[in-house]
Parts: structure tokens; sequence; C-alpha cells
């Protein structure tokens, strides 16, 4: 940070020289407060942010800047307040409109992290004639989704989609669903963007990664060896994964390895290379990979990398390390579902030691392990089930007269609006 300080101050003073020669213009305090953010300096940050926000002009800027700091510290009333009085501040709105929509944007998202998604349903819905249109239908039909109305949802995912028919539009409407476990609903958009073409190795790279959610991994190599000659990030990493998920294990650690030394996936190399070695019950071997690659990680591959460090303690039968690593997971990734799943099932299992007798013996202590790793075997084979069923669940119905649906499986006939998780639209426009 320093060092990142010094290299600013460095550069105002010569900015300064320079406006004292009658070289450029001096930066505004805004402009400051920006290269202060960018560098990870957020006091600084925050100083000239203030700043603008009191000076003549910058009010608006100023308080946007304010915005970000809070965001980023996740203060998220206080990040409210700011962008309120940023939007409050902004004068000549037909001429900055663009910043108007931004600040609304980061406004909505403020609202979604602070529990108020009311607020943020209100605020895009207000953009859905902007140029954020695709974005603000997507948005919310995220918030929809959470709240269980489908049917809502599914409009505005499909005018998202027909706003920006790209891949990746595709692939956040599948993680809405995916996040919700009702995987066959979102299987359905990647079946439906897979039948696109691909012009680009970017393209390539995308259409990779719906091959592999849809379970075809011929298909899904076949692109991503297309996207890492294009040099397209996260692809060779991904490759990786179809590698390792095939049982190849000298080719994924072949591909992470090459993420590696390309130095363009770093850390996303390491932590493949983790899971090669967890696959090889070479534990140790694992956590000195996942520490090195948690080593200047961003965000979301720290994220995986922290939760397969508990996954190795698991493994060696550490339930109290991996209970003590997951108490501070959660706290720091509070939306990973799986994480609180993975945390109820280890407090069981601490509560289970606690009750097994200090003096046992190894034999028993090694029937009770034989015992959880069937049952853990047995919780997996259940769930794999538990999707299949659903899709040929949801595939089977056929649509009456009178707008219900019946389901061969149970022999019944259902109202479509009571069908919870279920997207009605796709069956009745002939998505399938």
């Amino acid at each position: 940070m320093l060092k990142k300080a010094g290299i600013l101050t460095a550069a105002l003073c010569l900015t300064v020289l320079l406006a004292a020669c009658g070289g450029i213009e001096p930066l505004t305090s805004y402009e400051k407060g920006m290269a202060a953010y960018q560098s990870g300096d957020l006091n600084t940050a925050q100083e000239y942010f203030t700043d603008s926000s009191q000076t003549k002009g910058e009010e608006a800027a100023g308080f946007r800047g304010l915005g970000l700091i809070y965001m980023n510290r996740r203060d998220y009333p206080e990040a409210i307040n700011a962008f309120m009085n940023c939007l409050d501040a902004v004068e000549h709105q037909k001429l900055n409109e663009a910043f108007i929509e931004d600040t609304r944007m980061y406004l909505a998202n403020a609202y979604v992290l602070d529990g108020q998604p009311d607020k943020a349903i209100t605020l895009y819905s207000q953009m859905l004639d902007s140029s954020h249109a695709s974005e603000a239908y997507l948005l919310r039909g995220k918030l929809y989704a959470k709240e269980k109305k489908f049917g809502q949802a599914g409009q505005d995912f499909q005018r998202a989609i027909e706003l920006d028919p790209s891949f990746e539009v595709y692939l956040q409407i599948y993680d809405v669903y995916l996040n919700m476990n009702l995987q066959a609903d979102g299987a359905a958009y990647l079946k439906e963007a897979r039948s696109k073409a691909t012009n680009s190795t970017d393209d390539a790279y995308q259409m990779g990664r719906i091959c592999y959610l849809l379970g075809d991994p011929e298909a899904a190599r076949d692109h991503l060896l297309r996207a890492v000659q294009g040099g397209v990030p996260g692809a060779g990493a991904l490759l990786g994964r179809v590698y390792l998920d095939q049982g190849d294990l000298a080719a994924a650690r072949n591909a992470f390895q090459n993420c590696v030394d390309q130095g363009k996936e770093i850390a996303a190399g390491y932590n493949g290379l983790a899971l090669c070695a967890i696959e090889e019950e070479n534990y140790e071997e694992a956590l000195r990979l996942i520490h090195t690659g948690l080593q200047g990680a961003n965000t979301a591959v720290a994220e995986e990398l922290l939760y397969n460090e508990i996954v190795v303690y698991e493994r060696q039968y550490d339930f109290t390390s991996a209970l003590s690593k997951m108490e501070a997971f959660v706290n720091s990734y509070p939306g990973n579902s799986a994480a609180r799943k993975e945390y109820l099932f280890l407090q069981s299992r601490i509560q289970e030691m606690n009750s097994v007798p200090e003096d046992i013996s190894h034999e028993v202590w090694d029937d009770i392990i034989r015992q959880w790793e069937e049952e853990e075997a047995q919780a997996a084979e259940e769930e794999t089930y538990e999707e299949v069923y659903e899709e040929e669940y949801t595939d089977s119905w056929e649509e009456d007269n009178g707008g219900w649906v019946f389901d061969p499986v149970t022999g019944e006939w259902y109202d479509p609006e009571d069908l919870e998780g279920v997207y009605y639209q796709a069956y009745t426009e002939g998505n399938y």
C-alpha cells in the first residue's frame, strides 16, 4: 500500500508541476479520488471524494465515488445515502442520462445487498426503456425468482434474451435456477443457447461452458481447446476441469500447469492442481497448492480455493479444523448455499465425534468412518436421482385445454401457477 501511495503521490506532484509550467490541467478532487480508489487506497479516496462532494460542479461525481467506497466496505446503508445524494445533485439531467442510469444501477444493487429487493425492483422497472434495459430485465428477473414469482421471472428473462442474446445472459439465468436447486429449469435456457452458432474463440469458450454444464464433456473439450488456442481467459482452467471429471489426471494436471506457466490464470491453475492432488489423496500437497494460489487470487477464485481447503480437512477427517474454517467461510461468503449446507453437516459430525468415547478402538473408529463414507455416497446418489427425476418430471407435462397440466408420474393435474420452481412459459412456447 505504501508503494501504491508513493506512486500516486509522485504522479500528483508531476501533474502539479506540469500545470505550473503551463502544461496539462491539474487533477480534480474526483479524479484524484478515482486514482486512489483504483490503487486500493480507500481512505485517501474517501477524503478526495468528500472534497469533491463539497465542490461546485463536482458534487454528483463525489457522492457517487463515496457510494463506491461504502459498497467496497459493505456499508450498504451509507452507500444508498451516497448514491441518492448523487442523483439529487445531478444538474442538466438530459445531458447526463448515462451517468444517472449508471448510478441507478449502483443504487439498485445496494438495495439488493441491503435486503431491500422491492426498492431495487422499482428502480429496475424504471430502466426498462434505457440503455441498461437488458440488464434491468435480467436483474429484476433474478429478484422475482428469489421471491418465487417464477412466471414474472421467466417473462423478464425472455425479454433480457431478446435484447441481448449473448451466451453470458443465458449462463447467468442458468445460475439463478442452479442456486435454487432447480437445475432442470435452468437447463432449458442452456439447451436453447446451445443451438446458436459460435463465431469467435470467445463464443467457443462460452459454448464450452454450456456443454460442460449440460454434461457433454466431449463437446465441451472440443470448444475449449479452440478457446485455449485463441488465448481466451478462463478456457484453460475449465479445460482442466473437463479432463479431471473424465478421470484423466495427467491431461488435467497439464492443462492447469499451463495456466500457471502462462501467467494468465495462475490462481485458477493452482486450484486445479490442488484438485488433482486431492484426487490422489495427497492432502499435504493440496494444502500447499491452495495456499500458494490464494496469494493474489481474485474474489471468485479465492472463494473456491478456501472451500477446497475445507474439503481437504474433511477428507482427512479433521472435522474440527474444517468446521473452524467453514465458520469463517460462511461469514465471508454468506451467499454460498453449498457452504451453508456443508456447515450444518460439519456441525453434525462434530456432535457425533463428541458422543464417541475417548478410549474407542481403532477398529470401531474405522467402522464409524466407513459408515460416514457410505452415508455421503448415498446422499450424493440421491441428489443425482432427484435432479434426473426433476428433468423427467418437467419434460413429461402436457397442456390441458383448461390451461392445467397433467403429470403422469403422480397421475394428478396441477394449476401451472402453483408449480413452484417451474418456468411454465418455456413449455407452452415450445422451447423444449
